[in-house]
């Protein structure tokens, strides 16, 4: 188990903390005051001077940027000449990165003793890091460096025992004030400082600067330790906010540590001289799908999470089962790799024998209930299930309203079938629990799936029309998964709600696409279902281990932002059954690119439902226009696989691709970040004008083995993330116009009965070329045969400047488009430029992709 930290001369104390408190306090006259930031931080190559009551802003060149990071560095290698004192004198020098003047607001030693609370939430150790150029990081490490008298391991380097006075001013800054978003601002600011200078450290070579490997990596641990912990305190403060207010995607951004990002911890190319650091991962039960584990693991913010504990908690509820994605011929049941969920029969291949299950109270033996046929046609608007039934075993419905309790489950876990006679019904059991539980909650109904949605196509698409208006407006929505419903809770303790917590992130109910956009719209009140019919909260459960237990657990859920609960009372609620549609981005509603980066791991077991659901979580609004109507209906009515007419004229048989063009008709008009196009998922509308544009946000599944490749296809699936940063550009009914940074050039054709090289024999063959310019070719054979003009296009961040992916990639990821007179272009694919040969010069130009 994962321990948090004591306090101990090797890590910090409540005296200690106080010494800073009183060592960091304004002495400044009360008028003097208003221009001396509580927590202000010297960005590397940046500081401001305090004159008076003048403040001095100075900025450093780029060249003294690199030195003062140099400077920096090496006084904390000359920290380590000193074995006895190295811990102290690497704590100094790290905590001049920022000025304090506290202000206390209560006696100091109620917020010293807070602080203090909050570092011992923390994990006692950070992750483990390991320095790949070096057989053994810790063997050359020599032994004054460990904690006396114990084994020398990364758990006993001082570096990491050792709780820095800048982390001990975090701690306290969050005790005195509540302006959590300035707050966040100022320790974000100090992460970005770090992360820096672990670039930085990266780059020194063995040898120079009066270093030595062991040197440089105890340098790098004691970086990483400082990151690590900075940036999990102020995910704590962004989510102290967040539960406090709903979740807010401006606020929510400050997480991000934009230069820390994944390719710094891997191995890097040998050719450039850089240290290759990797993090030594946890490794999860054998329960645990890694499917669902790597939808967090790809999270913007994923370096950052510290799985240890997590795992920990979720082994307590889950640790004694076998594996469950896959069965092998043998019989024997495996875990899947993560890999692709196409591989996991959980999502795909799982034979489903009776999808109606009993409550365990029941003994099998109970009857089928069906609809009444009559009452919900005579229905208007969105039905629910009353709760007050008739004798005649049909079930009777009434329109969902604020008294309605919304049920979000799984439906591979047997929560019943369609409600038509000949359909397999809801079994009364489950029915009488609903009612039971709704009963408890004041609730008049509830809605669920499978009795609310028939499977005749008109009244099935009028109900999927006002799913978003059911969970909006419900009383509750109530989280029904089979592990979760396992989980005894008659005495919820603090380490018990963490592993409910964890189970949440990790059970099959998170993991679909449909329960995504049922728990966003219903997050303002979630409730999970556990063994023997007891809720319980999910907001009570996170404000309570976000104040009283472990900060690496609670701070996972600013990965699930669908998961944070809404504000209490959203305004307009009661007065309009519509009041969603007036979500902005800064309250928690999402924007296209949201929704899909959340949606492309998730799966949708109904071909072309996952652009229905892409559509229902951006908010579309009821049509207003006979055109609106009629695209919005394709969006529903083509969505059912059974409907032979409609998906006749849909090019390939495909469905999908005509809900994807009329989910991109709806936009025209609409902003899009040019970052969010740079992911592998597939174009294949082939409609002009649409041909730029995803047609699904999810990336498609793997080829069969054995099929030829048809086209291009890059060798590397790159994730969509949400563009966030990056110039917008505007969806018209013609294409996409959007300012990119391009390199554009022209396509020499080769001779009928030239050969088509590989990329090897390319690179290899044309030695009189420069090596870019036998990039270039490459690239023209393999994408653009079509084309006389090609472009290599990289999006342009808020600055102006190039920027790059947030995902793994070799080197710089980059969009191939074709063109035959340069005036519209046509996507091609990705590039992914390595670093060994250096990307062709770009400048801003204005591309419109048809």
């Amino acid at each position: 188990m994962l321990y948090s930290i004591f306090e101990s001369p090797f890590t910090y104390t409540t005296s200690r903390v106080h010494q800073v408190l009183e060592g960091d306090r304004d002495d400044a006259e009360s008028t003097d005051r208003s221009t001396r930031a509580e927590f202000t931080v010297n960005p590397i190559g940046y500081r401001t001077e305090y004159r008076d009551t003048r403040v001095i802003h100075h900025f450093a060149t780029a060249e003294s940027h690199q030195s003062q990071a140099a400077a920096w560095c090496q006084q904390c290698l000359d920290a380590l000449d000193d074995t006895p004192r190295h811990v102290e004198i690497m704590d100094e020098v790290f905590s001049r990165l920022a000025i304090c003047h506290f202000r206390p607001r209560r006696p100091i030693h109620e917020i010293a003793e807070d602080a203090s609370h909050m570092l011992s939430r923390l994990p006692s150790i950070p992750l483990e890091i390991r320095e790949t150029s070096i057989s053994s990081s810790l063997s050359r490490v020599p032994e004054g460096f460990f904690l006396a008298g114990r084994e020398r391991k990364w758990a006993t380097l001082r570096v990491v025992q050792h709780v820095t006075r800048n982390i001990i001013r975090v701690a306290l800054l969050p005790v005195m004030s509540n302006a959590g978003d300035s707050i966040a601002s100022q320790v974000h600011s100090l992460g970005e400082a770090i992360a820096e200078l672990f670039t930085y450290s990266l780059k020194i070579r063995k040898g120079t600067d009066r270093s030595c490997g062991w040197k440089t990596f105890l340098l790098k641990a004691f970086l990483w330790t400082q990151w690590q912990r900075c940036v999990m305190l102020n995910s704590w403060i962004v989510l102290k906010d967040q539960l406090k207010n709903g979740f807010n995607t401006d606020l929510s951004s400050l997480t991000l540590v934009s230069r820390m990002t994944a390719d710094l911890l891997k191995p890097s190319n040998c050719l450039s001289g850089e240290s290759a650091i990797e993090i030594v991962p946890p490794q999860p039960v054998p329960y645990v799908c890694k499917w669902a584990l790597r939808l967090l693991q790809t999270d913007r913010a994923s370096i950052s999470l510290d799985f240890r504990r997590l795992f920990a908690r979720y082994a307590e509820l889950f640790g004694q089962l076998s594996p469950r994605c896959n069965r092998l011929d043998n019989g024997d049941i495996a875990q899947c790799a993560g890999d692709t969920l196409y591989n996991c029969n959980r999502f795909v291949g799982m034979k489903i024998d009776d999808q109606t299950t009993h409550a365990k109270s029941c003994g099998g033996m109970c009857n089928r209930l069906h609809w009444d046929e009559n009452s919900y046609r005579n229905t208007e608007g969105a039905r629910a299930v009353s709760l007050y039934q008739a004798d005649n075993g049909l079930l009777k419905y009434c329109t969902a309203s604020h008294g309605t309790m919304a049920i979000s489950h799984v439906w591979s876990h047997g929560q019943g079938g369609r409600p038509e006679i000949e359909e397999s019904g809801l079994n009364r059991c489950l029915h009488e629990r609903y009612v039971k539980i709704a009963h408890g909650y004041s609730c008049d109904s509830y809605w669920m799936d499978t009795p609310c949605i028939p499977k005749d196509r008109i009244l099935r698409d009028e109900a999927i029309e006002h799913i978003n208006s059911v969970f909006a407006n419900s009383k509750l929505t109530l989280v029904c998964d089979r592990d979760l419903m396992s989980i005894n809770v008659n005495e919820m303790s603090i380490a018990l709600q963490e592993s409910i917590l964890a189970s949440v992130l990790l059970c099959d109910w998170n993991v679909r696409a449909w329960t995504l956009l049922e728990a966003l719209r219903g997050r303002k009140n979630i409730q999970i279902l556990c063994a023997n019919d007891q809720t319980v909260s999910l907001r009570d459960m996170l404000q309570n281990v976000h104040r009283e237990g472990s900060i690496d657990i609670a701070t996972f859920f600013l990965t699930a932002q669908h998961l944070l609960p809404a504000a209490l009372n959203p305004p307009g609620r009661n007065a309009n059954k519509y009041w969603y549609l007036n979500e902005t981005e800064a309250n928690g509603a999402l924007s296209m690119e949201q929704a899909a980066s959340l949606l492309h791991l998730r799966h949708a077991s109904r071909p072309g439902d996952e652009i229905v659901i892409w559509s229902l979580l951006c908010n579309d609004k009821p049509p207003r226009s006979k055109s609106d109507r009629s695209v919005l209906r394709d969006l529903h009515l083509v969505s059912d696989t059974n409907v032979h007419e409609t998906t006749a004229e849909v090019p390939n048989g495909d469905p999908s691709l005509l809900l994807a063009e009329a989910f991109w008709k709806m936009k025209v008009g609409y902003m899009l970040k040019t970052g969010f196009l740079m992911s592998s998922a597939p174009r294949d509308i082939q409609r002009k004008g649409w041909r730029w544009a995803p047609s699904r946000p999810a990336l498609p599944p793997p080829r069969p083995n054995g099929l030829e490749n048809e086209g291009p296809v890059v060798s590397e699936s790159y994730m969509p993330f949400d563009g966030q940063s990056t110039e917008g550009g505007t969806i018209t009914p013609w294409g996409y116009m959007a300012k990119w940074l391009t390199h554009i050039f022209r396509i020499a054709k080769p001779p009928s009965k030239y050969k088509k090289l590989t990329h090897f024999q390319s690179m290899t063959s044309a030695k009189k070329f420069h090596a870019g310019q036998a990039r270039i070719s490459w690239i023209s054979e393999t994408f653009l045969q079509d084309d006389d003009w090609g472009a290599l296009l990289q999006p342009v961040d808020s600055l102006g400047l190039p920027a790059r992916y947030r995902g793994p990639a070799a080197g710089t990821l980059l969009a191939v488009v074709g063109s035959s007179d340069r005036s519209v272009w046509r996507w091609r694919g990705l590039y992914d430029w390595d670093g060994s040969v250096p990307v062709p010069e770009l400048e801003e130009e204005e591309i419109v992709l048809v």
